[in-house]
């Protein structure tokens, strides 16, 4: 038998009559026509794990109420199952009593017999449909009930133990996915051991009573019948495996194809910066084309089964009339009795029940299976004992801390990579109140000696002492509340700024929050806030600037009041103006203090009391900054390489040394009057329910506004937005609009409504195939009518007296029988098949087109927060499968219930129409009941996913922040929330149990309700002889059973309201015309002086330009900004984060267009010429570079993505970008692939300079570089600077820098201020006039 598709669970044989119980398993196969074009889920990457636990282990952690519920749940099972020998009896009993009556019409009490006879039929189902549903009702509650608290149970063990693993642990897992395998492991433990346990016990215990009942009833005709039931189950099993197989191949095509939709959506303006929309267009096709492959033969395999499916089951009831026929007519003349037209009817119906449950049983056998093996992934991460653990009351906890920190001959290797040795005998000692800074290239260990005093791992050989204790021998947690930790990126959690800096000692007052804002010098800028200590940060921060959240790190470090004080990194990424803010903050916050610095600006860590120099592990030198400076060794060349301008920078930190004290205040005055220079990330967000957005910061705010500061992130000034709580009927309103991910709203650039005809014709091409599955479907539906009349001609053939006439008749229906199953054998496959093959290049073909479309928009529509990449990547699969869905396999659904329908309905019209009036009205009750069970089915489950959601958000910010949530030893606060968030969805689970059960039991017992029904009404019909008895079997059958399959249909077919809304979208999108159209090729292409091919000589102008960015209208990032450079000449842009310097390269880039001024290029401006050529002519090096997911060779090329770039160009470029001997150096070479994340595989400074490579590959006229080595330590900078210095030699270079030290030696230096070009001049100039640029130089150490 074929399996039955997860959406047809519910298909218990209780309280059905055996004809409807027959044809279970062809309501399968109506479902797997409709599902076989669907996508299958994503494929879970294999891993190997431990072997799938026992099933009785499956219950480990089921309590007393849990087993008393499982318990009941499988005795009312039991007794569900057991209503089958009554129902089996009773229609043979009928059976029998008709065809006794059709022989002996004119005996005295024939019509008594028979009256008494169709009553018991009639008062034995409603007896039994009533039982039935009270048992069904009860098995499925108590089992569905007990499943659901089991697994809040196990959810909870397991967030508590992941919290609890060492981060070891956590290094050697694959955490991009980790949290959604947790939940998908979870969901698989839920189904399997919720009702699912009760449906295989009911499938079991039907099919060894049916069984038996045949053998008991005669076993001749049994043993015949039973040759079928290996076909049935071999076929349905080895159909399933294939049909499996394929659908994992193909969910493994389409995860790779959406890994690369993620990975360009991502890096949009990358791939747009360097022309890569075709390739890219191109590399999204190929990676299709092994899910097309795959699609296909699953189709193939499906239609195979399902028509093996039908043509089984035809063969079977031919050979079983036909041989049942003739043993009646045998047993008639001999008088014994032994088969009569019951014992048929029993035998038949019980050993072909039984086959079809076995049949049915097997997809929830297999998610029994996935239960056990999920299980296991999941027990022996709750079961697993961490080696450092934060919630053991294990370990001394000393009284008083003094703050005694040593290393002593300190080894270490992380477990993730074993092969390098990252400490190698370190040992240094740091006195109580002492400050000591490490520093040192990028790996040489200094935030693994921050890591280690925390102990988040523990040394392989040596000490790190607190104290003079081992910390391994005092308590985790305690240990950890005495450190307070600042990092180069810090995390916040999404709530309030007070809440976050409470996560640093949960039991402190407002006062003692307010008192570490202010020693962090956080307090000014969050008074200023509309909500003060209220605001809520966003997720990780979002609503913040750099330079904010270091305050409000250092201020719940704070809270702490820590002994010991580790900063890692903690102002390298900020601008200057932050970083000084910051800084003050910072050595306020150390005083006191054991403190150990990580600093790669070295001008930071100067004042403290010990510098440690390390190098490969080891330590090189240690002393104060004048003694390491004397010594002229690893310190020295550090910090010469940092600094230059000689006697102008000492001059100037003189004067800051002297004016320090006034800076402080000036700075923050500055930093809170300046609002129009500071922007914050906000609008990048989706909307929040509950949460409604204040008003929108403009470039003009005045510092009475009142309103927040923020920065510009790598050149994407975004708009302040500041948040309250809602009121409730704004919650309400905004709730509604709500949904999907993070909480898209729906009313979302869908275009205009879609017709059905363009829906349509969307498939046209496809019209072959589309019109031999509808011939397909529509004589799938002319047989179940035929199967009607031929099942009733047998039952009524069992009343002719002559043996040889019965015999002639049997062998006639017989051959029917096969005849019709080889038609639905031949019809089936086409339908499957043929909708299959069209719904694959449909799929296809929308995803192809849908994907080119997005590569064309401008950069304004990725930068809407209802276009980010998770949405657009889930739209960009769900949309094309949701189409598809809706045009060829709703077509041949439609097209097959209609046959069934009213063929159906002229059948029994024809036959008698009183009897199809008194079964019309059942009609509908039974598409009814099948739809509203099918569907139920679906919709819990959709409602499931949604609860669940919110919890997953409070373990996916726990379990992606761990290190932080460890840090601060917020384990046990983290897990509270989620079993809090557990326990409010948990109470939906016992009305949704007794609802499933409800819909379950009521969908199940409507079919044999209305045969008892129809059956009543009809026995006067019979009884009187208007109507022959086979015609009330040919009427019932094929009104009752062919609206089931009605109702299986339409609810197995995709939503139509769904599908048309994803078609809105996909021509919404196909129709859009893109403000800045990438493909377009119009447009002027320059010829350069110097040669004859088109190019460029370099000249830049900026010409009175204002601009304001599309997603945030409110705020002016350029205000009449002027700028010309000159060609080969190089040109900085400084300035405060969000005055507008990374804008002015987009708008040269022609990412965006300005709404006034212009923007040109030789004179010509930007948007009269060619796009796809003057982007061709710029190279760009960004401080973040993304590289792909492709060879280091790939990603040089990808430069000049108009060529291939040959092998000689891709080594020049990695010369001149100094990386050549890098890469050699790699066991693969140039052949090195970098992975999905290439900051796995490559420092910062290696992906800048690869970066490089790729800018210079394409042999640009321009050169842009914005903060291409703000992100390094010094070593990586100056080789990187090294790079960049010779890349720019001899063309146009535009820098923007934050450090000023590496742009001193620009032709021209323009400080930007609040979207103007206030100051030029070279470095000389600007200090001499002592103005803003003074001022910025003024900040460096």
């Amino acid at each position: 038998m074929a399996p039955v598709p997860e959406d047809q669970d519910y298909s218990d044989p209780g309280t059905q009559t055996p004809e409807i119980q027959l044809k279970q398993s062809k309501l399968a196969t109506m479902s797997e026509v409709t599902l076989s074009t669907e996508e299958p889920p994503a494929a879970p990457a294999k891993e190997s794990g431990p072997p799938p636990v026992p099933f009785r282990q499956l219950f480990r952690y089921a309590d007393k109420k849990d087993r008393w519920l499982i318990s009941a749940g499988l005795l009312a099972a039991v007794l569900s199952s057991m209503a089958l020998p009554v129902v089996v009896v009773v229609f043979g009993n009928v059976t029998e009593a008709l065809a006794e009556f059709g022989l002996n019409q004119t005996a005295d009490g024939s019509a008594e017999k028979l009256s008494d006879a169709i009553d018991v039929f009639v008062f034995g189902i409603l007896g039994t449909s009533a039982l039935q549903m009270a048992t069904t009702m009860s098995f499925v509650f108590c089992l569905y009930y007990a499943a659901a608290r089991q697994s809040r149970c196990l959810k909870q063990k397991f967030f508590r133990s992941a919290l609890r693993q060492d981060i070891s642990w956590y290094d050697t897992k694959q955490m991009g996915n980790f949290t959604t395998r947790v939940t998908d492991d979870l969901k698989k433990i839920e189904d399997g051991i919720g009702e699912k346990i009760g449906m295989i016990m009911v499938f079991f215990m039907t099919f060894f009573i049916g069984v038996g009942l045949a053998f008991v009833s005669g076993w001749k005709l049994t043993l015949v019948i039973a040759c079928f039931i290996p076909v049935m189950i071999v076929t349905g099993a080895f159909m399933a495996k294939l049909q499996a197989s394929f659908a994992q191949k193909e969910a493994q095509a389409y995860s790779s194809a959406g890994s690369v939709a993620e990975e360009v959506i991502g890096a949009i303006k990358t791939v747009m910066a360097f022309g890569g929309e075709n390739k890219e267009s191109e590399r999204y096709a190929a990676s299709l084309q092994g899910a097309r492959a795959a699609m296909l033969r699953r189709s193939a395999v499906t239609a195979l089964g399902v028509g093996m499916v039908w043509l089984t089951q035809y063969a079977s009831f031919s050979l079983a009339f036909w041989y049942g026929t003739e043993l009646v007519i045998e047993s008639r003349v001999a008088g014994d009795d032994l088969y009569n037209a019951g014992t048929l009817t029993i035998i038949f119906f019980g050993i072909l029940i039984g086959a079809a449950n076995v049949g049915q049983a097997t997809p929830h056998v297999e998610a029994l299976s996935a239960a056990r093996g999920a299980a296991a992934a999941v027990y022996s991460v709750i079961e697993r004992e961490s080696e450092i653990d934060a919630n053991s009351e294990e370990g001394l906890k000393p009284e008083k801390t003094v703050g005694h920190l040593e290393l002593r001959d300190v080894h270490f290797t992380y477990p993730s990579r074993p092969e390098t040795q990252i400490l190698k005998g370190i040992s240094f000692a740091v006195r109580p109140g002492q400050t000591v800074a490490l520093v040192g290239s990028s790996g040489c260990g200094k935030s693994t000696c921050v890591q280690l005093i925390q102990r988040f791992y523990d040394p392989e050989q040596g000490e790190v002492l607190l104290d003079g204790r081992d910390v391994r021998e005092l308590n985790v947690a305690w240990l950890r509340r005495q450190i307070g930790v600042v990092s180069q990126e810090p995390v916040l959690f999404g709530t309030t700024i007070a809440e976050n800096i409470r996560y640093g000692r949960p039991d402190c007052s407002m006062k003692d929050i307010e008192e570490a804002a202010r020693q962090a010098n956080a307090y000014d800028f969050i008074e200023e806030l509309p909500l003060k200590f209220d605001t809520m940060v966003g997720q990780k921060g979002a609503q913040l600037s750099g330079g904010q959240k270091q305050r409000i790190a250092i201020a719940r470090a704070l809270v702490r009041n820590p002994r010991v004080f580790l900063l890692d990194e903690a102002t390298s990424a900020l601008d200057l103006r932050s970083e000084a803010v910051v800084q003050l903050a910072l050595d306020r916050a150390r005083s006191g203090r054991t403190t150990i610095v990580v600093a790669h600006r070295l001008s930071t860590v100067r004042s403290a009391d010990v510098i440690i120099a390390l190098s490969d592990g080891r330590v090189v030198e240690t002393g104060t900054h004048e003694q390491l400076m004397k010594n002229e060794g690893l310190y020295h060349g550090l910090v010469t390489s940092q600094i230059t301008g000689g006697g102008e920078e000492e001059e100037v930190a003189e004067e800051r040394v002297e004016e320090e004290a006034e800076e402080e205040e000036d700075v923050v005055e500055d930093m809170v009057e300046d609002k129009d220079g500071f922007h914050l990330p906000a609008l990048r967000r989706p909307s929040i329910p509950g949460i409604t957005r204040l008003r929108t910061l403009s470039s003009g705010s005045h510092p009475s506004d009142g309103h927040h500061i923020g920065s510009e992130v790598n050149g994407d000034s975004t708009a302040v937005t500041v948040v309250r709580p809602a009121s409730k009927k704004k919650r309400r309103k905004t709730a509604k609009k709500s949904g999907g991910a993070g909480g898209q709203t729906e009313e979302e650039d869908e275009g205009e409504p879609v017709s059905a005809w363009r829906l349509l014709r969307l498939n046209g091409s496809e019209w072959p195939y589309l019109l031999l599955g509808v011939v397909g479907a529509a004589i799938m539906g002319g047989s179940i009518p035929a199967y009607a009349i031929v099942f009733g001609g047998v039952l009524g053939n069992l009343a002719v007296e002559d043996p040889d006439e019965a015999l002639a008749n049997a062998q006639f229906y017989g051959l029917l029988f096969l005849g019709i199953g080889v038609l639905a054998f031949l019809a089936s496959f086409a339908q499957v098949f043929m909708f299959g093959v069209a719904g694959e290049r449909l799929t296809t073909r929308i995803r192809k087109l849908t994907f080119k479309a997005l590569l064309r928009q401008e950069a304004a529509y990725f930068d809407d927060s209802r276009h980010t990449v998770g949405v657009l990547c889930s739209r960009l699969s769900s949309d094309a499968s949701s189409v598809q869905g809706a045009t060829g396999t709703r077509l041949g659904n439609m097209t097959q219930a209609v046959f069934t329908l009213f063929l159906g309905l002229g059948m029994a019209f024809y036959l008698s129409w009183q009897l199809a009036l008194a079964a019309l009205p059942f009609v509908p009750l039974c598409v009814l009941g099948t739809y509203v069970e099918s569907r139920q089915t679906s919709g819990n489950m959709a409602k499931e996913k949604s609860d669940q959601e919110s919890g997953n958000q409070i373990a996916v910010e726990a379990i992606s922040n761990v290190r932080t949530v460890a840090s601060l030893g917020l384990e046990n606060m983290f897990a509270d929330r989620y079993e809090e968030q557990l326990k409010k969805t948990h109470s939906k689970y016992m009305k949704r149990a007794f609802l499933r059960g409800l819909v379950y039991g009521a969908a199940q017992t409507a079919p044999t309700v209305s045969y008892a029904v129809v059956f009543a009404i009809g026995k006067h019909l019979v009884i009187d002889g208007t109507v022959p008895y086979s015609h009330l079997f040919m009427i019932t059958e094929s009104l009752i059973y062919g609206t089931m399959v009605i109702g299986a249909a339409v609810a197995f077919s995709p939503d139509m309201n769904k599908a048309f809304i994803s078609a809105r979208r996909v021509f919404a999108l196909l129709d859009r015309k893109p403000t800045i159209d990438s493909s377009t090729q119009a447009g002027l292409k320059l010829l350069s002086p110097e040669i004859i091919e088109p190019g460029l000589s370099g000249s830049i102008s900026l010409d009175g330009v204002q601009f304001r960015y599309p997603s945030r209208p409110a705020v002016t990032v350029l205000r009449g900004l002027n700028l010309k450079v000159q060609p080969g000449q190089t040109v900085a842009l400084v300035g405060a984060s969000g005055c507008g310097k990374s804008t002015c390269v987009q708008l040269l880039q022609r990412l965006y267009d300005p709404e006034r001024g212009d923007v040109s290029v030789d004179g010509q401006s930007v948007s009269s010429l060619h796009l796809g050529w003057l982007r061709s002519q710029i190279g760009i090096v960004s401080q973040e570079p993304i590289l792909f997911d492709k060879t280091i060779a790939e990603n040089i090329a990808y430069g000049d993505n108009s060529r291939e770039v040959p092998m000689t160009e891709i080594i020049e470029a990695a010369r001149d970008a100094n990386i050549h001997s890098f890469i050699t150096s790699l066991p693969a070479g140039y052949d090195t692939r970098l992975g999905s994340s290439s900051s796995t595989q490559l420092s910062g400074g290696q992906k800048q300079r690869v970066a490089i490579a790729r800018a210079l590959v394409r042999r640009p006229a321009i050169l842009l570089l914005d903060e291409a080595t703000s992100a390094l330590d010094t070593q990586s900078e100056q080789v990187v600077q090294q790079a960049l210095d010779r890349a720019a030699n001899g063309r146009t270079c535009l820098v923007i820098a934050h450090r000023l030290s590496t742009i001193q030696g620009a032709d021209c230096i323009v400080v930007v201020n609040r979207g103007r070009a206030v100051e030029q001049g070279t470095h000389q100039e600007l200090l001499a006039k002592k103005g803003m640029y003074y001022e910025l130089y003024k900040t460096m150490g």
